[in-house]
């Protein structure tokens, strides 16, 4: 999932193998999924003891030669030759996204007999409309495959035909026609760097789109078909736009109410459509978590709003006892009543701990009026749980229906409900999979507790072309599956490879693999506990994304606390983290291993037949503790920022301005460098337009020592350590404590003395008494740049 778009040709690979038909057996045991015994190459392993000297030893050997195959992109060598070191770089990153997929990130079905299915392709910019079966012998046809806006990850549909899609990468958002194979039917340039969640109100054809940057609901228009004299569709601007907490991830809408869920500010906000020409949404009501909300669903059912929402349990994040205690995934169930049109305050109504039932890390949430279905991107389970709203309207007398829970290879974002109501459909933005999920008809209503469903599931592989292997215009074929002649011709990056033999090189690219499973899935915890504090979760219970949760929890540690950071970009940005202040990731990876397994495993294999779906990454029965760690730090090192798609338009004069601002008050301790691990090697001020107008280059504008800034409790006695300012925008609140919301409360009260600056005023050494602000002017320019970063 995470990773660069690239433009990259596909194939569906539906041979009979370990990965195209993979029967996925039941974890042995009673009571919920995970709470399996553990196999014997895992229990067998020492308890509780550090890592053997000779493992990080070896990891630093790994960690050294990554550097040195990766100078000049990554960490920092002459920079007489500026643009073929950016190329470099954007190269390298491109190269990751070849070797990590093609990401299908959701999924439609379309028609009825036959169906076909729309899948949006994450990590190519691409939509495809798809027809046959991918689980039958005959497989599956790709009829289309289009480019869309860059980054694509949400979309809407419109008059059951449409498709609405809005990308990462811009803020445009392109409407495609499903009974026109996918011909793109318009576009709409939106006032915003970034888009994630679209909705569309069929009543008013108003639409939605969220700016997570800009914290906005951006309004536009669809008009209808039907009344144009010449049937056709256009997409228009409007000045209704709507103010949202941080980071609007998802949108929807239920008859008169836009519900969005807000990631940063641990927020679910619910709009009502108003008669007031100049203010046609009024903000109505709010669920507030302690922690992030990775998905939700609603329904208007009479007169009661429903609220089905994935997230992270909603407890503040506890590290007193040195682990991460308290960030179970959970399912919550809310409710408003609807009187004479608005909508009141939430109730909640019922919560599962979907960790117990091995459901973790929630990103799809389907509200059925039966049941809610929940997928975990990071477990290996999805779960029906039963629900009557009838019963539920009077909070805690309902008979709680056990969940009935069904065995899936992991990463799934997104499924569907094939139209015979036999199975699910998914789509594994991880495996680059479609993934089967047989049904059984009518027997999850009642289930007991340890009922499982759907032991066998299959999964249809996606994998990539290689540029040398397709040419233009011909069809391209892999396995059953064959490409549509008039599909554009599938290109791919030089390979950049720091191996320097074929056995090396397909060793990292499944160590890539391995180490991207590791991070997003409980692979890396399989053997954690529940109980109380203790919890099941992968590293996205901090790390959304790759990114961060919008949190500032307290440490464990005397009266210190401490922001997310992303665990994006670290390969040339150490030390790692303000807390641990690890040097290098060989130091920081086998650690994250003891305190992600709770401190009571130190070591374990994988067994592949328990996880069926590794058999293409692991040949033979197991992957061992040191290719885990290897694997997990390799994908760290390499795994780059997000890219910032606003550098492509022309300079302004403020930003401009805004450089030598910068270098007078800034660069001092955010370095301009390649890499903190080359500190001394800075690049001169006239190149930085050069790195400040490429979306997918950048230098690291951050330094290795601590610097005391004002900014109390310091998690030193030396201060806190200097933080990358790339996509500083994308990273709220700032600072360790977490005061500052946004870049403007930043600036404001940035103070200055030469050499020395300050981030809190009231942090200032009183023989510091010539301390100035920085002017309207300076504030006003240096935040244009930093838009930039």
């Amino acid at each position: 999932m995470l990773r660069p778009a690239v433009p990259l040709g596909l194939a569906f690979l539906l041979g009979v193998s370990c990965v195209s038909f993979l029967c996925m057996s039941v974890l042995p045991g009673s009571g919920s999924p995970m709470d399996a015994a553990p196999t014997d190459a895992a229990s067998t392993n020492a308890r509780g003891e550090g890592d053997d000297p000779d493992v990080v030893l070896r990891l630093t050997q790994l960690e050294d030669s990554l550097v040195a195959s990766a100078t000049p992109e990554l960490v920092g060598a002459s920079k007489t030759d500026v643009p073929h070191t950016v190329a470099a770089q954007v190269a390298r990153r491109e190269e990751l996204g070849h070797i990590l997929g093609p990401d299908p990130f959701r999924i439609l079905a379309v028609g009825a007999a036959p169906v076909r299915w729309v899948l949006l392709l994450r990590g190519c910019d691409q939509i495809a409309l798809l027809d046959g079966d991918p689980f039958s012998p005959d497989g599956l046809r790709i009829r289309t495959r289009i480019p869309t806006p860059p980054e694509p990850s949400s979309w809407t549909t419109l008059d059951d035909r449409y498709v609405l899609v809005a990308g990462e990468g811009s803020g445009r958002i392109a409407l495609y026609d499903t009974a026109r194979d996918l011909a793109e039917v318009c576009e709409l340039d939106l006032p915003a760097v970034s888009l994630r969640g679209i909705a569309f109100d069929p009543r008013s054809r108003v639409g939605f789109a969220l700016d997570p940057i800009g914290d906005r609901a951006l309004s536009f228009l669809v008009s209808d078909p039907d009344r144009s004299s010449n049937g056709a569709i256009v997409l228009s601007r409007l000045d209704h736009d709507l103010d949202l907490p941080a980071g609007p991830l998802q949108a929807a809408i239920a008859g008169d109410f836009l519900v969005t869920d807000c990631l940063l500010a641990h927020t679910i906000v619910v709009h009502r459509r108003s008669t007031d020409p100049d203010r046609p949404w009024i903000r109505e009501a709010t669920i507030e978590h302690d922690g992030p909300i990775w998905s939700f669903d609603v329904g208007l059912l009479g007169d009661t709003l429903w609220v089905a929402a994935g997230g992270i349990e909603d407890h503040p994040l506890d590290r007193t006892e040195g682990e991460f205690g308290y960030v179970d995934s959970y399912l919550y169930l809310y409710r408003s009543v609807v009187t004479d049109g608005h909508a009141g305050s939430f109730q909640r109504i019922e919560q599962w701990n979907l960790s117990e039932l091995g459901v973790v890390t929630p990103k799809r949430v389907k509200l059925e009026p039966d049941r809610i279905r929940v997928a975990g991107f990071g477990g290996e389970w999805l779960a029906s749980v039963p629900w009557a709203p009838d019963a539920q309207e009077k909070a805690g007398t309902s008979g709680r229906s056990a969940p009935v829970t069904f065995r899936v290879p992991p990463g799934i974002s997104d499924f569907v409900v094939d139209p015979s109501g036999n199975r699910l459909v998914a789509v594994s933005p991880l495996l680059d999979a479609l993934i089967e999920i047989p049904l059984s008809q009518g027997a999850d209503a009642h289930a007991d507790p340890t009922t499982i469903e759907g032991s066998r599931g299959r999964l249809a592989a996606m994998r990539t072309i290689p540029a040398a292997n397709a040419s233009s215009g011909d069809t391209t074929t892999s396995g059953d599956a064959t490409t549509s002649p008039d599909a554009p011709t599938p290109t791919g990056p030089t390979p950049i490879e720091p191996a320097t033999d074929i056995a090396d090189a397909t060793r990292r690219r499944a160590d890539l693999r391995l180490g991207e499973l590791l991070v997003f899935t409980t692979l890396l915890t399989p053997d954690n506990q529940t109980d109380g504090e203790l919890s099941r979760f992968t590293c996205e219970a901090c790390h959304f994304e790759g990114g961060i949760d919008g949190r500032t929890h307290y440490t464990g540690r005397e009266n210190v606390f401490a922001t997310t950071k992303p665990i994006r970009g670290l390969g040339n940005n150490v030390p790692l983290f303000s807390r641990s202040g690890a040097s290098s990731l060989a130091e920081m990876v086998p650690a994250e291993f003891r305190v992600a397994n709770q401190h009571r495993m130190a070591a374990h294999e994988i067994p592949v037949s328990e996880h069926p779906w590794l058999c293409e990454l692991a040949p033979g029965s197991s992957v061992d503790s040191f290719r885990q760690r290897r694997a997990m730090l390799q994908y760290l090192f390499e795994l780059p920022p997000i890219p910032q798609p606003d550098r492509t338009r022309e300079w302004t004069e403020d930003e401009t301005r805004g450089l030598q601002v910068f270098r007078d008050r800034c660069a001092r301790c955010h370095l301009p460098v390649l890499s903190t691990r080359a500190e001394e090697d800075r690049v001169p001020v006239e190149d930085w337009t050069a790195w400040l107008s490429q979306p997918r280059a950048d230098l690291v504008w951050a330094a290795p020592f601590l610097i005391k800034t004002g900014v109390e409790p310091y998690v030193s006695e030396a201060g806190a350590r200097v933080p990358s300012l790339r996509r500083v925008l994308w990273k709220r609140p700032y600072f360790t404590n977490g005061t500052a919301n946004s870049l403007d409360a930043v600036l404001e009260d940035f103070r200055h003395d030469r050499a020395m600056g300050w981030h809190d005023p009231r942090g200032v050494p009183r023989d510091r008494p010539d301390v100035k602000a920085l002017t309207a002017d300076e504030r006003r320019e240096l935040g244009a740049l930093l838009r930039r970063f």
